[in-house]
Protein backbone atom coordinates (compact mmCIF):
# COMPACT_ATOMS: atom_id res chain seq x y z
CA UNK A 1 0.00 0.00 0.00
CA UNK A 2 2.84 2.36 0.87
CA UNK A 3 4.45 1.73 -2.53
CA UNK A 4 1.21 2.58 -4.32
CA UNK A 5 0.85 5.82 -2.35
CA UNK A 6 4.48 6.70 -3.06
CA UNK A 7 3.99 6.00 -6.76
CA UNK A 8 0.92 8.29 -6.84
CA UNK A 9 2.88 11.03 -5.06
CA UNK A 10 5.76 10.69 -7.54
CA UNK A 11 3.41 10.90 -10.52
CA UNK A 12 1.70 13.98 -9.05
CA UNK A 13 5.08 15.64 -8.49
CA UNK A 14 6.09 14.74 -12.05
CA UNK A 15 2.99 16.32 -13.56
CA UNK A 16 3.53 19.35 -11.34
CA UNK A 17 7.14 19.51 -12.51
CA UNK A 18 6.06 19.60 -16.13
CA UNK A 19 3.61 22.40 -15.34
CA UNK A 20 6.28 24.38 -13.48
CA UNK A 21 8.95 23.84 -16.15
CA UNK A 22 6.58 24.98 -18.89
CA UNK A 23 5.77 28.21 -17.03
CA UNK A 24 9.44 28.81 -16.20
CA UNK A 25 10.26 28.51 -19.91
CA UNK A 26 7.59 31.08 -20.71
CA UNK A 27 8.91 33.34 -17.95
CA UNK A 28 12.41 33.04 -19.42
CA UNK A 29 11.06 33.87 -22.87
CA UNK A 30 11.66 30.38 -24.22
CA UNK A 31 9.42 29.00 -26.94
CA UNK A 32 7.56 26.01 -25.54
CA UNK A 33 5.95 25.13 -28.84
CA UNK A 34 3.06 26.68 -30.68
CA UNK A 35 -0.13 25.01 -31.90
CA UNK A 36 -1.18 27.75 -34.29
CA UNK A 37 0.36 29.75 -37.11
CA UNK A 38 2.18 32.94 -36.17
CA UNK A 39 3.86 35.62 -38.23
CA UNK A 40 7.58 34.90 -38.33
CA UNK A 41 9.87 37.82 -37.43
CA UNK A 42 12.07 38.98 -40.29
CA UNK A 43 15.83 38.57 -40.27
CA UNK A 44 17.23 41.55 -38.39
CA UNK A 45 20.12 42.09 -40.80
CA UNK A 46 17.71 42.38 -43.73
CA UNK A 47 14.90 44.63 -42.47
CA UNK A 48 17.24 47.64 -42.47
CA UNK A 49 17.44 47.50 -46.28
CA UNK A 50 15.03 49.42 -48.50
CA UNK A 51 12.20 47.57 -50.22
CA UNK A 52 11.60 47.98 -53.95
CA UNK A 53 8.65 47.16 -56.18
CA UNK A 54 9.26 44.71 -59.01
CA UNK A 55 6.70 44.26 -61.81
CA UNK A 56 5.23 40.76 -61.95
CA UNK A 57 2.58 39.77 -64.52
CA UNK A 58 1.27 36.80 -62.58
CA UNK A 59 2.15 34.67 -59.57
CA UNK A 60 1.80 30.91 -59.30
CA UNK A 61 -0.11 29.92 -56.15
CA UNK A 62 -1.55 26.78 -54.64
CA UNK A 63 -5.29 26.17 -54.64
CA UNK A 64 -6.10 28.21 -51.57
CA UNK A 65 -9.24 26.33 -50.55
CA UNK A 66 -7.45 22.98 -50.46
CA UNK A 67 -4.38 24.32 -48.67
CA UNK A 68 -6.54 26.08 -46.07
CA UNK A 69 -8.44 22.86 -45.39
CA UNK A 70 -5.30 20.71 -45.21
CA UNK A 71 -3.10 23.03 -43.13
CA UNK A 72 -5.83 24.71 -41.06
CA UNK A 73 -4.58 28.20 -41.84
CA UNK A 74 -5.68 31.13 -39.63
CA UNK A 75 -8.73 33.28 -40.39
CA UNK A 76 -6.70 36.36 -41.32
CA UNK A 77 -5.47 34.43 -44.37
CA UNK A 78 -8.73 32.65 -45.14
CA UNK A 79 -10.89 35.79 -45.16
CA UNK A 80 -8.53 37.95 -47.22
CA UNK A 81 -8.91 37.15 -50.93
CA UNK A 82 -5.74 39.09 -51.69
CA UNK A 83 -3.60 36.71 -49.62
CA UNK A 84 -2.53 33.60 -51.49
CA UNK A 85 -0.30 30.66 -50.60
CA UNK A 86 2.77 30.72 -52.87
CA UNK A 87 5.07 28.25 -51.10
CA UNK A 88 5.25 25.99 -48.06
CA UNK A 89 8.02 24.13 -46.27
CA UNK A 90 9.01 21.96 -43.33
CA UNK A 91 11.97 22.83 -41.13
CA UNK A 92 13.53 20.30 -38.75
CA UNK A 93 13.86 21.14 -35.09
CA UNK A 94 17.11 22.89 -34.20
CA UNK A 95 18.47 24.45 -31.00
CA UNK A 96 19.62 27.56 -32.79
CA UNK A 97 17.94 29.91 -35.24
CA UNK A 98 17.13 29.10 -38.85
CA UNK A 99 17.06 31.79 -41.55
CA UNK A 100 14.22 31.34 -44.05
CA UNK A 101 13.96 33.16 -47.39
CA UNK A 102 11.19 32.97 -50.00
CA UNK A 103 12.41 33.60 -53.55
CA UNK A 104 10.06 34.65 -56.37
CA UNK A 105 10.92 34.17 -60.04
CA UNK A 106 9.36 37.25 -61.66
CA UNK A 107 9.52 35.63 -65.11
CA UNK A 108 7.66 32.42 -64.31
CA UNK A 109 5.75 33.64 -61.27
CA UNK A 110 6.94 30.60 -59.30
CA UNK A 111 8.43 30.81 -55.81
CA UNK A 112 10.55 28.62 -53.60
CA UNK A 113 11.67 28.64 -49.99
CA UNK A 114 15.26 28.18 -48.86
CA UNK A 115 16.53 27.84 -45.29
CA UNK A 116 19.88 27.80 -43.50
CA UNK A 117 20.66 27.00 -39.88
CA UNK A 118 22.74 29.55 -38.02
CA UNK A 119 25.77 28.06 -36.24
CA UNK A 120 25.42 27.84 -32.48
CA UNK A 121 27.70 30.14 -30.46
CA UNK A 122 30.74 28.55 -28.81
CA UNK A 123 29.33 29.25 -25.34
CA UNK A 124 25.75 30.27 -24.63
CA UNK A 125 23.28 30.37 -21.76
CA UNK A 126 20.67 27.69 -22.30
CA UNK A 127 18.24 27.96 -19.40
CA UNK A 128 16.13 24.94 -20.34
CA UNK A 129 14.18 23.32 -17.51
CA UNK A 130 12.81 19.84 -18.09
CA UNK A 131 10.91 17.30 -16.00
CA UNK A 132 11.39 13.56 -16.34
CA UNK A 133 9.91 10.31 -15.04
CA UNK A 134 11.80 7.04 -15.50
CA UNK A 135 10.64 3.52 -14.66
CA UNK A 136 12.86 0.43 -14.81
CA UNK A 137 11.74 -2.05 -17.47
CA UNK A 138 14.54 -4.59 -16.98
CA UNK A 139 17.93 -4.80 -15.33
CA UNK A 140 19.60 -5.43 -11.98
CA UNK A 141 17.55 -5.91 -8.81
CA UNK A 142 19.48 -2.99 -7.37
CA UNK A 143 18.49 -0.64 -10.17
CA UNK A 144 16.17 2.17 -9.16
CA UNK A 145 12.66 1.13 -10.26
CA UNK A 146 11.17 4.62 -10.30
CA UNK A 147 12.75 8.04 -10.33
CA UNK A 148 11.61 11.52 -11.30
CA UNK A 149 13.06 15.00 -11.15
CA UNK A 150 13.76 18.37 -12.69
CA UNK A 151 16.83 19.14 -14.78
CA UNK A 152 18.17 22.57 -15.64
CA UNK A 153 20.59 22.94 -18.56
CA UNK A 154 22.42 26.13 -17.74
CA UNK A 155 25.39 26.54 -20.07
CA UNK A 156 25.84 25.12 -23.56
CA UNK A 157 29.38 24.81 -24.91
CA UNK A 158 29.93 24.47 -28.66
CA UNK A 159 26.35 23.38 -29.20
CA UNK A 160 26.59 19.78 -27.97
CA UNK A 161 28.13 19.94 -24.50
CA UNK A 162 25.86 20.96 -21.64
CA UNK A 163 26.57 21.83 -18.02
CA UNK A 164 23.52 20.79 -16.03
CA UNK A 165 22.07 20.60 -12.54
CA UNK A 166 19.30 18.18 -11.64
CA UNK A 167 17.39 17.17 -8.53
CA UNK A 168 15.50 13.92 -8.41
CA UNK A 169 13.56 11.66 -6.09
CA UNK A 170 12.19 8.15 -6.36
CA UNK A 171 12.61 4.65 -4.97
CA UNK A 172 15.87 2.74 -4.51
CA UNK A 173 16.62 -0.74 -3.23
CA UNK A 174 18.70 -0.90 -0.09
CA UNK A 175 21.71 -3.18 -0.30
CA UNK A 176 21.27 -4.86 3.10
CA UNK A 177 17.51 -5.00 3.52
CA UNK A 178 15.54 -6.48 0.63
CA UNK A 179 13.08 -3.65 0.14
CA UNK A 180 12.72 -0.24 -1.49
CA UNK A 181 12.81 3.13 0.18
CA UNK A 182 12.32 6.67 -1.13
CA UNK A 183 15.43 8.68 -1.83
CA UNK A 184 16.43 12.12 -3.02
CA UNK A 185 19.55 13.41 -4.75
CA UNK A 186 21.03 16.48 -6.41
CA UNK A 187 23.49 16.11 -9.29
CA UNK A 188 25.68 18.45 -11.31
CA UNK A 189 27.69 17.45 -14.33
CA UNK A 190 28.57 17.77 -17.99
CA UNK A 191 26.70 15.98 -20.77
CA UNK A 192 27.90 15.67 -24.38
CA UNK A 193 25.24 14.97 -26.99
CA UNK A 194 26.51 12.77 -29.80
CA UNK A 195 23.43 13.14 -32.00
CA UNK A 196 23.52 9.82 -33.85
CA UNK A 197 19.86 9.96 -34.84
CA UNK A 198 18.92 12.81 -37.17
Amino acid sequence: MKKIILLIVIIVFFIGGIYISDHVKKWLGKDTGTITYVKVPEIKEVIKYKTVKVPVKEVVTYEKEKVVEKLKLPDWIIKDENKQVITTGEIKSYRGKTDVVTVLDTKTGESEMIAKQRPLPFIGIDATLSAYLEMKVMGSDYAQPIRMGLQLDTVRIKGNTVIYVKAETGMAKRAIVNDYRPYGAVYAGIRHEIGLLK
